[in-house]
Protein backbone atom coordinates (compact mmCIF):
# COMPACT_ATOMS: atom_id res chain seq x y z
CA UNK A 1 0.00 0.00 0.00
CA UNK A 2 2.96 2.38 0.12
CA UNK A 3 2.43 4.56 -2.93
CA UNK A 4 6.11 5.42 -3.42
CA UNK A 5 7.70 1.99 -3.43
CA UNK A 6 4.58 0.13 -4.67
CA UNK A 7 4.55 -2.38 -1.86
CA UNK A 8 1.19 -4.00 -2.61
CA UNK A 9 -0.57 -6.39 -0.28
CA UNK A 10 -3.91 -8.07 -0.80
CA UNK A 11 -7.07 -6.93 0.96
CA UNK A 12 -7.25 -10.36 2.60
CA UNK A 13 -3.75 -9.96 4.03
CA UNK A 14 -4.56 -6.55 5.51
CA UNK A 15 -7.74 -7.97 7.00
CA UNK A 16 -5.78 -10.81 8.58
CA UNK A 17 -2.90 -8.72 9.90
CA UNK A 18 -4.96 -5.80 11.20
CA UNK A 19 -8.13 -7.65 12.11
CA UNK A 20 -10.36 -5.50 9.92
CA UNK A 21 -13.52 -6.15 7.94
CA UNK A 22 -13.23 -5.68 4.17
CA UNK A 23 -15.36 -2.51 4.22
CA UNK A 24 -13.12 -1.08 6.94
CA UNK A 25 -10.00 -1.74 4.85
CA UNK A 26 -11.48 0.15 1.90
CA UNK A 27 -12.52 3.09 4.04
CA UNK A 28 -9.19 3.38 5.87
CA UNK A 29 -6.89 2.80 2.89
CA UNK A 30 -8.95 4.37 0.09
CA UNK A 31 -6.07 6.68 -0.85
CA UNK A 32 -3.60 3.80 -1.02
CA UNK A 33 -5.49 0.98 -2.72
CA UNK A 34 -5.12 0.18 -6.40
CA UNK A 35 -7.91 -1.38 -8.43
CA UNK A 36 -8.19 -2.35 -12.10
CA UNK A 37 -11.86 -2.03 -12.98
CA UNK A 38 -11.28 1.14 -14.99
CA UNK A 39 -11.78 1.35 -18.76
CA UNK A 40 -8.51 1.37 -20.68
CA UNK A 41 -6.84 4.73 -21.24
CA UNK A 42 -5.81 6.03 -24.67
CA UNK A 43 -2.29 6.33 -23.22
CA UNK A 44 -2.07 2.56 -22.78
CA UNK A 45 -1.07 1.70 -26.40
CA UNK A 46 1.77 4.24 -26.24
CA UNK A 47 3.06 2.74 -22.99
CA UNK A 48 3.00 -0.74 -24.51
CA UNK A 49 4.74 0.52 -27.64
CA UNK A 50 7.45 2.30 -25.64
CA UNK A 51 8.17 -0.82 -23.58
CA UNK A 52 8.37 -2.96 -26.74
CA UNK A 53 10.65 -0.52 -28.59
CA UNK A 54 13.05 -0.51 -25.67
CA UNK A 55 13.45 -4.25 -25.68
CA UNK A 56 11.03 -4.81 -22.87
CA UNK A 57 11.37 -3.70 -19.30
CA UNK A 58 11.39 -6.41 -16.69
CA UNK A 59 8.70 -5.12 -14.36
CA UNK A 60 5.22 -6.12 -13.31
CA UNK A 61 4.24 -2.54 -12.63
CA UNK A 62 4.67 0.56 -14.83
CA UNK A 63 4.22 4.19 -13.89
CA UNK A 64 3.91 7.11 -16.34
CA UNK A 65 3.27 10.83 -16.02
CA UNK A 66 1.48 12.97 -18.62
CA UNK A 67 -0.61 16.15 -18.94
CA UNK A 68 -4.19 15.47 -20.10
CA UNK A 69 -5.67 17.79 -22.73
CA UNK A 70 -9.23 17.39 -21.42
CA UNK A 71 -11.17 16.07 -18.46
CA UNK A 72 -10.96 16.92 -14.78
CA UNK A 73 -7.14 16.69 -14.78
CA UNK A 74 -6.71 18.91 -17.85
CA UNK A 75 -3.43 20.81 -17.74
CA UNK A 76 -2.16 18.97 -14.66
CA UNK A 77 0.62 16.46 -14.37
CA UNK A 78 -1.24 13.18 -13.97
CA UNK A 79 0.11 9.81 -12.97
CA UNK A 80 -1.13 6.49 -14.35
CA UNK A 81 -0.15 2.93 -13.50
CA UNK A 82 -0.20 -0.32 -15.49
CA UNK A 83 0.26 -3.89 -14.34
CA UNK A 84 1.39 -7.10 -16.04
CA UNK A 85 2.01 -8.08 -19.63
CA UNK A 86 -1.55 -7.05 -20.57
CA UNK A 87 -0.94 -3.58 -19.17
CA UNK A 88 -4.10 -3.44 -17.07
CA UNK A 89 -4.82 0.15 -16.08
CA UNK A 90 -4.59 0.84 -12.35
CA UNK A 91 -6.37 3.62 -10.51
CA UNK A 92 -6.53 4.67 -6.89
CA UNK A 93 -9.74 3.50 -5.34
CA UNK A 94 -10.48 7.03 -4.15
CA UNK A 95 -10.50 8.18 -7.80
CA UNK A 96 -13.35 5.83 -8.68
CA UNK A 97 -15.35 5.95 -5.45
CA UNK A 98 -17.87 8.21 -3.79
CA UNK A 99 -18.26 8.89 -0.10
CA UNK A 100 -21.79 9.10 1.29
CA UNK A 101 -22.36 9.70 4.98
CA UNK A 102 -18.90 8.40 5.81
CA UNK A 103 -19.28 5.21 3.76
CA UNK A 104 -17.17 4.66 0.64
CA UNK A 105 -18.98 3.33 -2.45
CA UNK A 106 -16.92 2.09 -5.38
CA UNK A 107 -18.27 3.21 -8.75
CA UNK A 108 -18.45 0.81 -11.66
CA UNK A 109 -19.08 1.48 -15.32
CA UNK A 110 -22.38 -0.20 -16.20
CA UNK A 111 -22.55 0.81 -19.84
CA UNK A 112 -24.05 3.67 -21.83
CA UNK A 113 -26.93 4.08 -24.25
CA UNK A 114 -24.51 3.48 -27.09
CA UNK A 115 -23.96 -0.07 -25.89
CA UNK A 116 -27.53 -0.72 -26.99
CA UNK A 117 -27.52 1.43 -30.14
CA UNK A 118 -27.32 -1.58 -32.46
CA UNK A 119 -30.45 -3.04 -30.87
CA UNK A 120 -32.56 -0.04 -31.86
CA UNK A 121 -32.41 -1.11 -35.51
CA UNK A 122 -34.83 -4.03 -35.05
CA UNK A 123 -37.14 -2.71 -32.39
CA UNK A 124 -40.29 -2.09 -34.40
CA UNK A 125 -41.97 -5.38 -33.47
CA UNK A 126 -40.04 -6.33 -30.32
CA UNK A 127 -42.45 -7.68 -27.76
CA UNK A 128 -44.84 -8.88 -30.44
CA UNK A 129 -46.34 -5.46 -31.14
CA UNK A 130 -45.62 -2.79 -33.73
CA UNK A 131 -44.59 0.56 -32.28
CA UNK A 132 -42.29 2.79 -34.30
CA UNK A 133 -41.91 5.93 -32.20
CA UNK A 134 -39.66 6.06 -29.16
CA UNK A 135 -39.45 2.34 -28.47
CA UNK A 136 -36.57 1.41 -26.12
CA UNK A 137 -34.62 -1.87 -26.19
CA UNK A 138 -35.91 -4.39 -23.69
CA UNK A 139 -32.36 -5.30 -22.68
CA UNK A 140 -31.52 -1.69 -21.85
CA UNK A 141 -34.52 -1.15 -19.57
CA UNK A 142 -33.94 -4.54 -17.96
CA UNK A 143 -30.34 -3.46 -17.23
CA UNK A 144 -31.46 -0.15 -15.73
CA UNK A 145 -33.99 -1.86 -13.45
CA UNK A 146 -31.45 -4.52 -12.52
CA UNK A 147 -29.11 -1.85 -11.18
CA UNK A 148 -31.59 -1.11 -8.40
CA UNK A 149 -31.11 -3.38 -5.35
CA UNK A 150 -34.78 -3.40 -4.29
CA UNK A 151 -36.47 -6.50 -5.72
CA UNK A 152 -39.86 -5.41 -4.32
CA UNK A 153 -39.94 -1.90 -5.78
CA UNK A 154 -42.81 -0.27 -7.65
CA UNK A 155 -41.86 0.94 -11.13
CA UNK A 156 -43.88 3.85 -12.56
CA UNK A 157 -43.75 4.85 -16.22
CA UNK A 158 -45.86 7.90 -17.09
CA UNK A 159 -45.18 7.50 -20.81
CA UNK A 160 -45.67 3.76 -21.26
CA UNK A 161 -45.76 3.62 -25.07
CA UNK A 162 -45.57 -0.07 -25.92
CA UNK A 163 -44.86 -0.91 -22.22
CA UNK A 164 -41.28 -2.08 -22.63
CA UNK A 165 -40.86 -1.10 -18.97
CA UNK A 166 -43.55 -3.54 -17.83
CA UNK A 167 -41.99 -6.25 -20.03
CA UNK A 168 -38.59 -5.60 -18.43
CA UNK A 169 -40.07 -5.80 -14.91
CA UNK A 170 -41.63 -9.20 -15.58
CA UNK A 171 -38.49 -10.48 -17.31
CA UNK A 172 -36.28 -9.44 -14.41
CA UNK A 173 -38.66 -11.01 -11.87
CA UNK A 174 -38.48 -14.26 -13.83
CA UNK A 175 -34.68 -14.18 -13.71
CA UNK A 176 -34.04 -13.30 -10.06
CA UNK A 177 -37.33 -14.26 -8.35
CA UNK A 178 -38.07 -10.63 -7.59
CA UNK A 179 -41.48 -9.20 -6.72
CA UNK A 180 -41.29 -5.89 -8.58
CA UNK A 181 -44.57 -4.32 -9.66
CA UNK A 182 -45.34 -1.74 -12.31
CA UNK A 183 -47.78 1.03 -13.08
CA UNK A 184 -47.98 2.04 -16.73
CA UNK A 185 -49.73 5.28 -17.74
CA UNK A 186 -50.62 5.91 -21.37
CA UNK A 187 -53.09 8.22 -23.11
CA UNK A 188 -55.43 6.48 -25.58
CA UNK A 189 -53.65 8.12 -28.51
CA UNK A 190 -54.96 6.80 -31.86
CA UNK A 191 -52.50 4.77 -33.93
CA UNK A 192 -51.69 5.74 -37.50
CA UNK A 193 -54.42 4.93 -39.98
CA UNK A 194 -51.79 3.17 -42.09
CA UNK A 195 -50.24 1.10 -39.31
CA UNK A 196 -50.21 -2.67 -39.08
CA UNK A 197 -51.57 -2.31 -35.54
CA UNK A 198 -54.79 -0.73 -36.78
CA UNK A 199 -55.20 -3.48 -39.35
CA UNK A 200 -54.90 -5.97 -36.50
CA UNK A 201 -57.70 -4.25 -34.61
CA UNK A 202 -55.52 -2.24 -32.20
CA UNK A 203 -56.89 1.32 -32.23
CA UNK A 204 -54.80 3.20 -29.65
CA UNK A 205 -51.34 3.26 -28.14
CA UNK A 206 -52.93 2.22 -24.84
CA UNK A 207 -54.26 -0.89 -26.60
CA UNK A 208 -50.74 -1.64 -27.86
CA UNK A 209 -49.43 -1.29 -24.31
CA UNK A 210 -51.97 -3.74 -22.91
CA UNK A 211 -51.40 -6.20 -25.73
CA UNK A 212 -47.66 -6.26 -25.21
CA UNK A 213 -47.95 -6.86 -21.47
CA UNK A 214 -50.25 -9.81 -22.15
CA UNK A 215 -47.99 -11.30 -24.86
CA UNK A 216 -44.83 -10.72 -22.83
CA UNK A 217 -46.29 -12.47 -19.80
CA UNK A 218 -47.37 -15.46 -21.89
CA UNK A 219 -43.94 -15.73 -23.53
CA UNK A 220 -42.03 -15.51 -20.25
CA UNK A 221 -44.17 -18.24 -18.67
CA UNK A 222 -43.87 -20.45 -21.75
CA UNK A 223 -40.10 -20.01 -22.07
CA UNK A 224 -39.31 -21.08 -18.50
CA UNK A 225 -42.36 -23.05 -17.30
CA UNK A 226 -40.51 -24.69 -14.40
CA UNK A 227 -38.87 -21.64 -12.85
CA UNK A 228 -41.81 -19.29 -13.42
CA UNK A 229 -44.61 -21.34 -11.86
CA UNK A 230 -45.18 -18.77 -9.11
CA UNK A 231 -44.49 -15.72 -11.31
CA UNK A 232 -47.39 -13.26 -11.46
CA UNK A 233 -47.70 -11.78 -14.95
CA UNK A 234 -51.28 -10.61 -14.53
CA UNK A 235 -52.34 -6.98 -14.72
CA UNK A 236 -55.40 -4.79 -14.48
CA UNK A 237 -56.23 -1.93 -16.82
CA UNK A 238 -58.11 1.16 -15.67
CA UNK A 239 -59.24 4.32 -17.39
CA UNK A 240 -59.86 7.73 -15.82
CA UNK A 241 -63.58 8.39 -15.44
CA UNK A 242 -66.00 10.62 -13.62
CA UNK A 243 -67.55 9.43 -10.36
CA UNK A 244 -70.26 6.77 -10.52
CA UNK A 245 -72.06 8.49 -7.65
CA UNK A 246 -73.93 11.79 -7.62
CA UNK A 247 -71.40 14.42 -6.67
CA UNK A 248 -71.62 15.96 -3.21
CA UNK A 249 -72.32 19.65 -3.53
CA UNK A 250 -70.99 21.12 -0.29
CA UNK A 251 -72.90 24.25 0.73
CA UNK A 252 -70.89 25.10 3.83
CA UNK A 253 -67.64 24.40 5.63
CA UNK A 254 -69.56 22.06 7.93
CA UNK A 255 -70.71 19.92 5.00
CA UNK A 256 -67.18 19.94 3.59
CA UNK A 257 -65.81 18.56 6.86
CA UNK A 258 -68.50 15.89 6.93
CA UNK A 259 -67.54 14.90 3.40
CA UNK A 260 -63.89 14.54 4.36
CA UNK A 261 -64.79 12.34 7.32
CA UNK A 262 -67.39 10.18 5.58
CA UNK A 263 -66.42 9.79 1.93
CA UNK A 264 -68.90 6.99 1.40
CA UNK A 265 -71.87 8.58 3.13
CA UNK A 266 -73.24 9.93 -0.15
CA UNK A 267 -76.72 11.40 -0.24
CA UNK A 268 -77.80 10.33 -3.71
CA UNK A 269 -77.88 7.21 -5.77
CA UNK A 270 -75.30 5.48 -7.92
CA UNK A 271 -75.30 5.78 -11.68
CA UNK A 272 -77.91 3.39 -13.08
CA UNK A 273 -75.53 2.37 -15.88
CA UNK A 274 -72.52 1.72 -13.66
CA UNK A 275 -71.29 -1.86 -13.44
CA UNK A 276 -70.70 -3.50 -10.04
CA UNK A 277 -66.99 -3.64 -10.90
CA UNK A 278 -66.83 0.12 -11.53
CA UNK A 279 -68.72 0.90 -8.35
CA UNK A 280 -66.47 -1.37 -6.30
CA UNK A 281 -63.26 0.15 -7.69
CA UNK A 282 -64.40 3.65 -6.78
CA UNK A 283 -65.51 2.63 -3.31
CA UNK A 284 -62.22 0.87 -2.60
CA UNK A 285 -60.18 3.83 -3.83
CA UNK A 286 -62.14 6.23 -1.63
CA UNK A 287 -61.27 4.04 1.35
CA UNK A 288 -57.57 3.87 0.52
CA UNK A 289 -57.44 0.31 -0.82
CA UNK A 290 -55.02 -0.71 -3.55
CA UNK A 291 -56.05 -1.27 -7.16
CA UNK A 292 -54.40 -4.68 -6.90
CA UNK A 293 -56.60 -6.05 -4.11
CA UNK A 294 -57.82 -9.61 -4.60
CA UNK A 295 -61.38 -9.28 -5.93
CA UNK A 296 -63.81 -12.10 -6.68
CA UNK A 297 -67.47 -13.05 -6.74
CA UNK A 298 -69.48 -14.57 -3.90
CA UNK A 299 -73.01 -15.94 -3.70
CA UNK A 300 -74.58 -15.95 -0.24
CA UNK A 301 -78.25 -16.73 0.38
CA UNK A 302 -79.05 -15.89 -3.23
CA UNK A 303 -77.30 -12.51 -3.17
CA UNK A 304 -74.55 -11.88 -5.72
CA UNK A 305 -71.70 -10.10 -3.93
CA UNK A 306 -68.23 -8.82 -4.61
CA UNK A 307 -65.56 -10.22 -2.31
CA UNK A 308 -62.34 -8.35 -1.50
CA UNK A 309 -59.28 -9.79 0.23
CA UNK A 310 -60.63 -13.32 0.41
CA UNK A 311 -63.87 -12.28 2.11
CA UNK A 312 -62.62 -9.59 4.49
CA UNK A 313 -64.84 -7.13 2.62
CA UNK A 314 -68.15 -8.06 0.97
CA UNK A 315 -70.13 -5.65 -1.20
CA UNK A 316 -73.74 -5.82 -2.38
CA UNK A 317 -73.88 -3.49 -5.37
CA UNK A 318 -77.18 -4.38 -7.02
CA UNK A 319 -79.36 -1.28 -6.80
CA UNK A 320 -82.27 -2.95 -8.53
CA UNK A 321 -82.96 -5.93 -6.22
CA UNK A 322 -83.92 -5.35 -2.59
CA UNK A 323 -82.50 -7.99 -0.20
CA UNK A 324 -84.34 -9.33 2.82
CA UNK A 325 -83.12 -8.89 6.37
CA UNK A 326 -82.58 -12.65 6.64
CA UNK A 327 -80.37 -12.63 3.54
CA UNK A 328 -78.34 -9.75 4.95
CA UNK A 329 -77.97 -11.57 8.29
CA UNK A 330 -76.44 -14.54 6.48
CA UNK A 331 -74.01 -12.22 4.71
CA UNK A 332 -72.97 -10.69 8.05
CA UNK A 333 -72.40 -14.20 9.43
CA UNK A 334 -69.59 -14.82 6.92
CA UNK A 335 -66.61 -16.07 9.00
CA UNK A 336 -63.91 -13.65 7.79
CA UNK A 337 -66.07 -10.59 7.23
CA UNK A 338 -64.76 -7.28 8.59
CA UNK A 339 -66.63 -4.75 6.44
CA UNK A 340 -69.87 -4.89 4.50
CA UNK A 341 -70.71 -2.42 1.72
CA UNK A 342 -74.23 -1.94 0.41
CA UNK A 343 -75.71 0.62 -1.96
CA UNK A 344 -78.21 3.06 -0.50
CA UNK A 345 -80.53 2.34 -3.42
CA UNK A 346 -80.71 -1.33 -2.46
CA UNK A 347 -82.94 -0.44 0.53
CA UNK A 348 -85.58 1.07 -1.80
CA UNK A 349 -86.37 3.67 0.82
CA UNK A 350 -86.95 1.08 3.55
CA UNK A 351 -85.48 2.89 6.57
CA UNK A 352 -86.52 0.07 8.91
CA UNK A 353 -84.47 -2.46 6.91
CA UNK A 354 -81.49 -0.09 6.94
CA UNK A 355 -81.76 0.47 10.70
CA UNK A 356 -82.08 -3.25 11.40
CA UNK A 357 -79.03 -3.98 9.21
CA UNK A 358 -76.99 -1.40 11.10
CA UNK A 359 -77.95 -3.01 14.42
CA UNK A 360 -77.17 -6.52 13.14
CA UNK A 361 -73.74 -5.37 11.86
CA UNK A 362 -72.94 -3.69 15.16
CA UNK A 363 -73.82 -6.81 17.14
CA UNK A 364 -71.41 -8.84 14.97
CA UNK A 365 -68.63 -6.21 15.12
CA UNK A 366 -68.82 -5.75 11.34
CA UNK A 367 -68.25 -2.27 9.90
CA UNK A 368 -71.11 -1.19 7.67
CA UNK A 369 -70.70 1.13 4.70
CA UNK A 370 -73.67 2.53 2.83
CA UNK A 371 -72.94 4.20 -0.50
Amino acid sequence: FERRNFLIRSIAEVQRVEGLEEAEVYNIYAAKIFQTAMPQSSIRPRVMSFVAENGGIESDLYSIEYVPRSGRNKGLVYEQFYKGENFRLFAWLRDVAEERDGVLFKKEMRGTYWDYASETKNLTKEGGVEFKNGKKPLSMLRRILGMQPDKDMMVLDFFAGSSTTAHAVMQLNAEDEGNRRFIMVQLPEPVSEHSEALKAGVATVADISRKRIKLAGEKILATSPITTQSLDTGFRAYTLADTNFTKWRAESDVETNVLEQHLLDLRDSADDNATPESLLVELLLKQGYSLTEEVGDADISGLRLKSVGGGLVLAYLDEHAKPTLQQLREVLDSPDLVKFVILEDAFKGDDELKANLAQEAKSRNVELWTA
